[in-house]
């Protein structure tokens, strides 16, 4: 999981300051799309949407109960 979460982390800092309350749309719930899933989820964000054509992709996200769309 470091090699995928150092791209996560590499990608947020790139993206860095992004203001809690922006829309965001994460495509794919693979591990890399969890991973900001759950990084977003810490750092405040609560108005996102994660789209996944995957059911059993689906279901984990809600597993995680971030409430995410």
């Amino acid at each position: 999981l470091c090699e995928p979460y150092s791209c996560v982390s590499h990608g947020f800092d790139r993206i860095a300051p992004l203001p809690v309350g922006n829309k965001i749309l994460i495509v794919g719930a693979g591990i890399i799309g969890n991973l900001w899933i759950t990084t977003l989820h810490l750092q405040g964000h609560r108005d996102v949407t994660v789209s996944e054509m995957n059911k059993a992709r689906l279901d984990i996200v809600k597993l995680l109960d971030t409430g995410y769309r």
